[in-house]
């Protein structure tokens, strides 16, 4: 998160943006976002999936990845049981990266 912060700091034009570690519930009732990104294998990211949806605004999109490619299925599965649909994936080696969406 202190790199995030900083990079975004140094920046020559000015950025909106907020920058969390920790769960999903840890950012309450603040307003919904445009982009949320995830980066942890998804053993760790699951029990935030149900939360992930209210957290983004009717067109925003999640980038989830340090997902295993391996999971794949089971990872999808779980995201449109709580709302969310995948719009994009990308693989490099065993890792995958998907952008997901609201509906």
């Amino acid at each position: 998160v202190f790199e995030a912060r900083r990079t975004a700091g140094e920046q020559d034009r000015e950025i909106r943006a907020s920058f969390l570690a920790g769960p999903v519930e840890a950012v309450g009732s603040k307003r919904p976002f445009d982009l949320v990104l995830c980066n942890m294998i998804w053993e760790r990211m699951r029990p935030l999936a149900p939360g992930l949806r209210r957290l983004l605004v009717p067109a925003g999109r999640a980038v989830l990845s340090g997902l295993l490619q391996s999971q794949e299925e089971a990872v999808t599965a779980e995201l449109r049981r709580v709302g969310l649909r995948v719009e994009a994936r990308r693989a490099l080696g065993e890792w995958l990266a998907l952008v997901v969406a609201r509906g």
